[in-house]
């Protein structure tokens, strides 16, 4: 479990300065895998943000991991809310060497005049930690 804190400034924003408050958690237990975070901020000028996502896995082997996740943004600016359903799959043959698929479906819901819109992403990256 991690508590999280920040303050910083924006730079579009003259002088608007914001604090930023988020809680992750992670819990393992045998093969099921659980992470989750959830973050808000308070806003000197404009509308506060709060974004959270929640992770279940399942650990199929020593080197393949199944996972869904669920991203949810709200960017704080009467524009509308953000949604991300992510299924993928972790491949790490090696402990540095990570192999990813992923299918995403992004949905931005409108909360003005523009449409709502859609999106399907297909993705394959590799990371490489040393």
């Amino acid at each position: 479990m991690g508590f999280n804190y920040a303050r910083g400034g924006r730079i579009a924003t003259k002088d608007s300065t914001y604090d930023l408050y988020g809680l992750d958690l992670l819990v393992e237990k045998g093969r099921f895998l659980w992470k989750s975070e959830v973050f808000t901020t308070n806003e000197e000028l404009g509308k506060n943000r709060f974004a959270y996502y929640t992770q279940p896995a399942w650990r199929l082997s020593s080197k393949f991991i199944l996972f869904y996740r669920y991203d949810f943004l709200d960017k704080g600016q009467h524009l509308g809310d953000s949604i991300e359903n992510v299924i993928g799959l972790n491949y790490q043959p090696y402990s540095n060497i990570r192999l990813r698929g992923t299918v995403t479906h992004h949905h931005f819901k409108s909360n003005t005049v523009l449409d709502s819109a859609n999106s399907l992403i297909y993705q394959l990256s590799a990371t490489l930690s040393f």
